[in-house]
């Protein structure tokens, strides 16, 4: 009798042990709380701010992707309510954009317009420029044209 109680007793040592090994494992996963969920909203966020950006009309009735396209880039000072610079009526747009809406919320942001022929309209950045050590988003907006343009939205 003596020897079944104690092999009973050494099975219930085990079971205890595993069970607690157990629960260091499972409490251990659960306190590590790195999330996907941010950068996913930063480039959502990102994407749908440029998207929206680019086929808002101006009041000029014409949408900022065809001012830059055709007003800052081809020069047409028509498209761009007789502004004597086009590409600085355009930043100007984008940046009152930017400003009403991701700087109102606090997000840190970085705007570029690039193309193969070189930038015509600034960098609009919040202040602090996003750097390669900062978690940040980045998307770019295609606008189909010769030479292609595109625009790069960094929220960081």
């Amino acid at each position: 009798m003596r020897k079944a109680q104690t092999e009973l007793l050494g099975v219930a040592i085990i079971v205890v042990i595993l069970v607690m090994g157990g629960l260091f494992m499972v409490a251990g996963s659960l306190n590590k709380k790195e999330s996907v969920t941010p950068s996913i909203i930063d480039q959502e966020l990102a994407q749908s701010f440029l998207n929206t950006l680019m086929s808002t009309d101006t009041d000029t009735n014409v949408d900022v992707m065809t001012l830059v396209k055709d007003g800052c880039y081809q020069d047409r000072k028509e498209l761009c309510n007789q502004a004597p610079n086009c590409c600085v009526y355009v930043r100007q747009i984008m940046e009152n954009s930017l400003e009403s809406t991701l700087k109102a919320i606090g997000r840190k942001y970085q705007l570029n317009v690039s193309s193969s022929i070189g930038p015509k309209i600034d960098s609009i950045p919040t202040g602090k420029v996003c750097t390669k050590y900062m978690r940040s988003s980045q998307v770019t907006y295609s606008i189909p044209s010769v030479p292609q343009i595109l625009v790069t939205l960094t929220i960081c």
